[in-house]
């Protein structure tokens, strides 16, 4: 147990203590996999934790963005991650279906050594099987020894999500993830913990979990902002509300992460208010769609004085303030 203890520390410490830094890769404008060309809006994430030693390609240099990551592949991002060095034989481990030849034996012994994974009650880890969100988070959690005992799961009259019951196992991990912003809620307030993890899910969600823990270059994070808008926006005009409101939560959390590191800039200010207002209008704009006009309304109103703000502090928020302000002006009136 001892030993447990000591290397879980020690790892997450050197991870923490990593200095983020814009990698050299993303100054020079590389790309790094030919799948993620610089317009993607993750390009940045994806750069840096490569740069950081915690991604790679496949053979042909593509990444696979949108493929599902399965468990055995998740536990390697995150012990990756985590800075633990690569794992050494002998390997041993209790998982019936864990072959002694596979390239994952040594991330699972070492996982289940340090009591991070315990597999399923038949003695299984099935670890070529797509991993959902709820057992992602919880082994991003539990390796990184964050103290979700007393996260605040809900009652069945008022639960954390409408898909998250308070006695579901995974309840605890997904309110500790929410509390710190890791993850946010869908428009109907659902967390959706069954939802398939593609790899960049994965490596976005390990990104996020250490600029949290640790903060991030200030341009990154307003670069990472502004491109997550422009696909927002992109979203809305196809009307993909569900796609445009996931990418405007986005830009919300890396806006008022910069704003958190520098409270007194106006152009940080800015970016924060006009992701926010964007935001509020993707609100207004599905809240009309089901036929709540009032709260529709109320969003809107919220959403245009958002983007007034932000055009007082940078006027180069201008273009998008005014579609903001379109958008609305169209729900408002009478």
């Amino acid at each position: 147990m001892m030993k447990k203890i000591v290397i879980s520390v020690i790892a997450w410490a050197l991870f923490l203590a990593f200095l983020p830094a814009p990698s050299p890769a993303l100054a020079q404008g590389t790309q790094s996999f030919f799948d993620i060309p610089a317009t993607y809006p993750e390009y940045p994430v994806l750069e840096n934790l490569k740069t950081m030693g915690i991604v790679q390609g496949r053979p042909d240099e593509t990444f696979g963005p949108t493929d599902p990551i399965t468990r055995a592949e998740a536990l390697k991002l995150i012990l990756k991650a985590a800075g633990l060095p690569a794992p050494v034989e002998p390997f041993h481990t209790s998982f019936t279906d864990v072959a002694s030849d596979s390239w994952y034996i040594g991330y699972i012994s070492e996982a289940e050594e340090l009591g991070i994974i315990h597999g399923n009650p038949d003695g299984t880890f099935e670890p070529n099987r797509a991993i959902n969100e709820a057992e992602f988070l919880k082994l991003l959690l539990t390796a990184a020894n964050e103290d979700y005992a007393n996260a605040d799961v809900g009652t069945p009259e008022a639960p954390l999500a409408p898909d998250v019951a308070p006695d579901d196992w995974f309840a605890p991990y997904l309110s500790h993830a929410k509390a710190i912003e890791l993850i946010c809620p869908f428009m109907d307030g659902s967390l959706n913990p069954a939802e398939t993890v593609t790899r960049v899910m994965g490596a976005v969600m390990i990104y996020k979990y250490y600029i949290i823990r640790n903060g991030s270059d200030m341009e990154i994070l307003i670069d990472l902002a502004d491109r997550h808008l422009d696909a927002a926006v992109a979203m809305l005009d196809e009307n993909n509300l569900d796609m445009a409101f996931r990418l405007s939560n986005c830009a919300t959390f890396y806006g008022a992460l910069a704003l958190k590191h520098n409270a007194d800039s106006s152009g940080f200010s800015a970016a924060q208010d006009i992701a926010y207002a964007l935001h509020e209008m993707i609100m207004a704009t599905y809240q009309s769609s089901i036929g709540q006009i009032e709260t529709a309304q109320a969003y809107a109103a919220e959403a245009e004085t958002l983007a007034d703000e932000a055009v007082a502090n940078d006027s180069s928020r201008q273009e998008l303030a005014d579609k903001i302000h379109q958008l609305g002006d169209a729900l408002l009136a009478p």
